[in-house]
């Protein structure tokens, strides 16, 4: 997937950026003692700054991705495992079955800001920036992901495209698709994970990775909670992620969680006020004296 391949781009060029930067005020300083006489016997001694780049990715193929690969490798380790520890990610490398990459349906490419809370492993699970810019992509077209803050909290939701005769809707659009469903995120995680890989086709399992696992790990987090706090995580995960891609669900358009009643609910309803009443006018009257009011008109009630 190309996107990927840019979005990791972006990471590259400011690391880049930052080791250019870091490279310069050294060279500097180097040059600021050579020229000090009185210093320049010492400054022979001192080894000259190198400066490294990293190379960008080649958005057209995933070859140079993967677990070899320092910045696709840290994305695609669980987050349990310390990557930045240099034995740790060497053990995830060579695939030591202490530290296997596979066992886990959480790895930091899944978490808003890379970031896991080891007291709360779904503090942040499924609400990374690459997860919600992949799912437009793929739901609600690519010019949604287009010019976007990378902090997930402030992504506006998508745009509705407009359609007509000569203008095809998005996939959301095209499949009735009005909010945001588990399933969905799955599909849009296996396509992230895989596209971090160095996989050269399609295929359910990568390197022992098994994406029908993570797809059905990912499907019982949502429809089949531990207990009634999962459940509540669960439902706040999904109105998240709804108030981060379309406009008009129930989530994004009521903060207050209201649902309106389904078309059998109101056939109830109004089934029970065609019934016939009993003692209206003495009920009604009772009632009225109770509250200290009378009859309240219809068209002010």
């Amino acid at each position: 997937m190309s996107f990927v391949g840019e979005e990791l781009n972006k990471e590259i060029r400011r690391i880049n950026q930052t080791r250019l930067v870091e490279f310069r005020a050294k060279s500097r300083a180097q040059a600021d003692v050579t020229s000090d006489t009185s210093q320049a016997a010492t400054s022979i001694t001192q080894p000259l700054p190198v400066l490294t780049l990293l190379d960008e990715f080649r958005t057209n193929t995933r070859d140079n991705r993967g677990l070899q690969n320092d910045i696709a490798g840290r994305l695609l380790c669980p987050v349990e495992f310390n990557w930045d520890d240099p034995v740790v990610c060497a053990a995830v490398r060579a695939f030591n079955s202490d530290y296997d990459f596979a066992i886990s349906a959480r790895p930091r490419c899944f978490y808003k800001d890379e970031m896991f809370d080891v007291n709360n492993p779904d503090n942040g699970y499924l609400q990374s920036y690459l997860l919600v810019q992949v799912y437009r992509l793929i739901f609600t077209s690519p010019s949604s992901t287009k010019d976007q803050p990378e902090d997930v909290e402030n992504l506006p939701t998508s745009k509705k495209k407009k359609t007509g005769a000569n203008c095809r809707g998005n996939v959301a659009q095209i499949i009735h698709m009005s909010e945001v469903k588990p399933r969905s995120i799955a599909y849009a995680a296996i396509h992230l994970h895989f596209a971090l890989t160095d996989a050269p086709y399609w295929h359910p399992s990568y390197h022992g990775f098994n994406y029908l696992d993570l797809w059905n790990f990912i499907v019982d987090f949502f429809e089949d909670p531990e207990d009634e706090e999962q459940e509540k995580r669960s439902k706040e995960l999904l109105d998240w992620w709804n108030n981060r891609i379309f406009e008009g669900t129930r989530s994004a358009a009521n903060s207050r969680g209201t649902k309106m009643i389904s078309r059998k609910q109101d056939a109830a309803k109004q089934s029970r006020r065609s019934a016939p009443l009993h003692n209206v006018s003495t009920n009604g009257a009772a009632a009225g004296q109770a509250s200290g009011s009378g009859n309240v008109p219809a068209g002010r009630a």
